[in-house]
This record gives structure tokens, sequence and C-alpha cells, in this order.
């Protein structure tokens, strides 16, 4: 059985028929409109769940040296809006089905945790 997703409020790398990618992350964005939290939020429960994740490396011009030269967030705007819905996972080349599968199911527990809560006035 391969591991499936059937949650719209994620959203997984493209899979192209013309091209190969050679993974060693795999990424998730996180569809922050219809969930009730941040990256920041949905990351510790991923932890709580044994499902390891991180962010990945700050953007440029989110690191001292770069900001010390003047570079914003207004010269990335693309790429600061994905930043802050993206949560990578390292991929292991000794993970089996079944842990993928676990990984999937985590994730979509998450994702169910902080959808929103319906016919509550907002």
């Amino acid at each position: 059985m391969s591991p499936r997703s059937r949650s719209l409020d994620l959203r997984c790398p493209a899979d192209r028929f013309d091209s190969q990618y050679a993974w060693h992350l795999y990424l998730l964005r996180l569809n922050l409109q219809c969930l009730r939290c941040s990256r920041n939020q949905f990351l510790p429960k991923r932890h709580a769940r044994g499902i390891g994740a991180t962010v990945r490396s700050p953007l440029l011009y989110m690191q001292a040296t770069y900001a010390a030269f003047g570079h914003q967030s207004e010269i990335c705007q693309v790429a600061t809006q994905e930043y802050a819905r993206e949560i990578s996972r390292r991929i292991c080349r000794h993970m089996i089905d079944e842990d993928l599968q676990r990984v999937v199911d985590a994730v979509e527990g998450n994702v169910k945790r902080f959808l929103p809560i319906p016919n509550l006035p907002s």
C-alpha cells in the first residue's frame, strides 16, 4: 500500500512527468487560510506524535549578514509567504510504506485538529 493523503489543507510537492527529483527533503505547505494555526503551532503537535519535522533554513534576507546590508522582505514577497507555511521532513531511505503512512496519518491528524470549528461565529 502506498501512503496517501486525503487532505486539501496541505500542498504536496508537484510530481511532474518530465523531470526527476533527487529528494532528500519532503516539503509540505500548510494551507494557513484553512487552518486555525501557524506553522510554528503545527510543528510541536507533529513532534508530540513522534514525527520529526523542521523548518528550512531562513531566507537569505532573514540571515544577519544579509540583513546588515539592508535586505528586506519586500524583495522576496512570494518566498516570504511560502516560507511561513512550509515544513519539511527529511527522507530516510530505510523508511518503509508503513513508516510513511504513519507520517501521513500524523500530519492529517494535526490538520484535523486545527481545522475551523463549523458553525462558530468568527
